[in-house]
């Protein structure tokens, strides 16, 4: 690395016209920083100023004239104290303390005059009951009112039905609903091939319902007929037992249960399409409805046909029939 001493050594044997440096202003001798060219390929250095541009061959360098900074010397003696200055502003005032201790209760002061009187208090609790007295003589008695209209509900009347086919109520004068209780009629039961045994008929079902009547108008009730048995085959079907209007709508029904085939029982009655207030449907292979406990039973169905163990054909029984009972 070139010295400040040999730079300028070389600088002062050097023409500022020298073909190597553009044609500039003198160097800067009041900047802390040099600036020179340097030749690249015999190293000799053109000291510049800071706008000069290095020509082609030559390439541009530059360093501080300061050295590097020196160890931190000794602290020097302190100086005497200054004169005090001026008081500052006062302060902002600090929080408040805590409260002190109360102090001793000073003596009672003279009584004062009387207030007006306050308004009155909300009245006490109801006291207890007091003892019955003693009963009063009876008074005679009132005359008797008339008789008033009769109400509603209850029954005055039943009559059972227990005819196959159609039989026919007429509605007393003040009646304008019935309750019926129906029974449809059983199947027959199957007839009994050489050692196959028919089946037992099934039973009918059970309605309970209230209709509206006209009062004075005649319906006819029918009773299902049972099934009727046949030889070696499938019984018939119980027949339904109905309650129709005068215009001869059904207005309620119980279905019959159906007739048995060889070996299996029939079905007991539908409730389908059955919209009555309570409804059953028949048993499979016999049961019927009683109207009351341990009463009659109504709408089995018939038995089947025994096996004879030979190839002639037994006749299964016949459904019973169904009933109907209308209450008013």
């Amino acid at each position: 690395m070139l010295s400040l001493k040999h730079v300028l050594v070389l600088a002062s044997a050097l023409s500022v016209s020298s073909p190597f440096v553009a044609r500039a202003a003198e160097p800067e001798t009041t900047s802390t920083t040099i600036h020179a060219c340097v030749n690249n390929s015999t190293g000799e250095v053109f000291i510049i100023t800071s706008t000069t541009t290095c020509k082609s061959g030559l390439h541009a360098v530059s360093w501080s004239v300061t050295g590097p900074k020196g160890p931190e010397g000794p602290k020097g003696p302190e100086g005497p104290k200054g004169a005090e200055g001026p008081k500052g502003a006062t302060g902002a005032k600090g929080a408040t303390g805590a409260t002190g201790p109360a102090g001793a209760t000073g003596p009672a002061g003279p009584t004062g005059p009387t207030g007006a009187t306050g308004a009155t208090g909300p009245a006490g609790p109801t006291g207890a009951t007091g003892a019955t007295g003693a009963t009063g003589a009876t008074g005679s008695a009132g005359a008797t009112g008339s008789t008033g209209p009769q109400g509603p509900g209850g029954f005055n009347g039943v009559k059972l039905f227990t005819t196959a086919g159609d039989n026919s109520f007429t509605v007393p004068s003040t009646i304008q609903s019935v309750m019926l209780e129906m029974v449809g009629a059983g199947g027959a039961g199957g007839g009994g091939v050489g050692e196959l045994p028919g089946g037992v008929g099934g039973g009918g079902a059970y309605t309970k319902t209230i209709v509206s009547v006209t009062p004075g108008a005649t319906y006819t009730v029918v009773v299902g007929t049972g099934g009727i048995g046949v030889d070696g085959g499938t019984g018939g079907n119980g027949g339904a037992s109905q309650f129709l209007n005068p215009s001869d709508t059904v207005l309620a029904f119980a279905n019959g249960g159906s007739g048995a085939p060889i070996l299996t029982p029939g079905l007991g009655g539908t409730t389908t399409g059955n919209s009555g207030t309570f409804v059953v449907a028949g048993t499979a292979g016999g049961g019927g409805f009683s109207f009351v406990t341990g009463g009659k039973v109504y709408g089995t169905g018939g038995g089947g046909g025994p096996a004879t163990g030979e190839t002639g054909e037994d006749q299964g029984s016949n459904g019973a029939t169904g009933a109907v009972v209308v209450w008013w």
